[in-house]
């Protein structure tokens, strides 16, 4: 009897495993797309995958990106061997100071304190450029992972 209650609640939890990751999304984004549209559209779990090429998100006065969901995965799909043209490049335009800045919702660079934490952010394959302060910036983030990403010309920080 034991051993049948133990196997009815171990399919009921690989059951709830399928279901969650069943869930997530994959968003794609191309030049001439917006990269913070598709982490704005972007729930936690899901990931965004990046193509190669030049971006300039002019959004966001503060930030070239700005990330503020659980759980996300932002993935630059790098060509090997094409030089300048099979990197994901994202340049700065305006007043931006920091090229990418992951923080919970409400929580900014210059607070001292935020009531809460963003969890799990990944980033893989970026080349973040020409920054006046911080290429990448992480605030109040637990359990983030930066893979294989450039610091180019920021002036302050390249990770910080």
């Amino acid at each position: 009897m034991k051993t049948r209650r133990l196997f009815v609640l171990l399919v009921g939890i690989a059951l709830l495993i399928a279901a969650s990751a069943a869930e997530a999304t994959i968003h794609r984004v191309r030049p001439g797309d917006s990269i913070q549209a598709a982490i704005d559209a972007a729930s936690p779990g899901d990931t965004i995958l990046v193509s190669p090429g030049v971006y300039e998100e002019e959004g966001n006065s503060d930030y070239g990106l700005r990330i503020a969901t659980d759980n996300l995965r932002i993935i630059g799909k790098v060509r090997p061997r094409k030089g300048e043209a099979g990197k994901v490049r994202l340049l700065h335009t305006g007043t931006q100071q920091t090229g990418i800045y992951a923080a919970p919702e409400g929580c900014e660079f210059k607070d001292s304190e935020c009531p809460e934490q963003l969890e799990g952010f990944y980033l893989r394959g970026f080349s973040v450029e020409g920054f006046p302060v911080n290429g990448i910036q992480t605030r109040w983030v637990d359990g983030f992972k930066f893979v294989r990403n450039e610091s180019v010309n920021n002036l302050n920080n390249g990770i910080y």
